[in-house]
């Protein structure tokens, strides 16, 4: 083979936030992992406690069962939200669904290069939880192979792969995710209706 078989790429925000403080800003430096997640929630229970006043009742979609997205279910869990799980695998939804209880978190198998198959899932969130108010896009994949080295050139079944996974993926689920979004009632005097 050319190329090492696609593995999964965990995509980080690297460098420092500037979490809101009353009294000021104060720049803090992350770290890669469970600061990244705490600040990011922070930030979103922040622009959600503004229109609604907690998390309760919320549900957010999320690509992925495990590393980044698993924590993230595990933070909107802790603070109310209902939670959708988008991925392949089955076997690490279904963990975190037996850890953090099937009324809590739900999961559907999708192909989100599949525009078919991630209709069908939103579609079926909003059946099972009524609404959708935040969408995470965590899953990703690459490839370790060289543009050109050995093995001749890159193979573009491989690179086309990543894009419809990372890029068409990514923006197919926000898509349909916007789409039932725009059904909720506004929750500030801009008309946001959701977050992406």
């Amino acid at each position: 083979e050319p190329c090492p078989p696609p593995g999964r790429l965990l995509r980080l925000a690297v460098g420092s936030g500037i979490p809101l403080r009353r009294g000021g800003i104060e720049p803090v430096a992350l770290d890669p992992g469970r600061r990244v997640r705490q600040l990011r929630l922070r930030r979103l229970q922040l622009s959600l406690r503004r229109a609604h006043g907690s998390l309760r009742l919320h549900l957010a979609g999320l690509r992925r069962g495990e590393g980044l997205g698993r924590g993230t279910v595990e933070a909107y869990v802790a603070k109310g939200a209902r939670v959708a799980i988008f991925d392949m695998n089955e076997a690490n939804a279904n963990e975190v669904i037996a850890e953090l209880g099937a009324d809590k978190v739900a999961f559907w198998k999708v192909n989100v290069a599949d525009e078919a198959s991630v209709k069908a899932a939103v579609e079926g969130v909003v059946e099972k939880f009524g609404a959708l108010h935040i969408c995470n896009n965590f899953a990703g994949i690459g490839n370790a192979c060289k543009t050109y080295g050995k093995n001749g050139v890159f193979p573009m079944d491989l690179y086309m792969l990543v894009i419809n996974v990372n890029l068409v993926g990514t923006f197919n689920v926000s898509r349909y995710a916007a789409e039932q979004m725009a059904k909720n009632q506004p929750f500030n005097s801009d008309g946001g209706r959701g977050v992406i």
